[in-house]
């Protein structure tokens, strides 16, 4: 066989489709969304217990709470101006979660 008899029998052959995407279900009513963001609390406030404070005092109020959890991320200082060192790394995706739940729930609770 041919180097232009294998190009031929490829071109020949059908061309294939790529498979479609098979979206996740739906999260049932009452997902344990929040159970998750309190457990990744616990991971942070037992790095770092002052910051593990001011969340849970925040956590009733999403949009303050978001915002201070966003702060700490977003910003190099704290509260009282001090340059902070930064956060270990197995904390982020912590503050991450945090910030995504409060944030989701300070955005359901304004389209209220």
């Amino acid at each position: 066989m041919s180097a232009m008899d294998i190009a031929d029998s490829a071109n020949s052959e059908p061309a294939t489709e790529p498979m479609g995407l098979t979206p996740l279900p739906p999260r049932p009513q009452g997902y344990a969304e929040e159970e998750e963001a309190k457990q990744a609390l616990k991971l942070l406030a037992a790095h770092y217990p002052r910051v593990g404070q001011q969340i849970e005092m925040f956590w009733p109020k999403p949009q303050m709470c978001a915002d201070y959890v966003n702060g700490l991320i977003l910003n190099g200082y704290d509260d009282r101006g001090n340059i902070r060192q930064g956060f270990k790394q197995e904390v982020l995706p912590a503050l991450m979660l945090i910030s995504g739940f409060q944030q989701k729930r300070a955005d359901l609770a304004a389209d209220k």
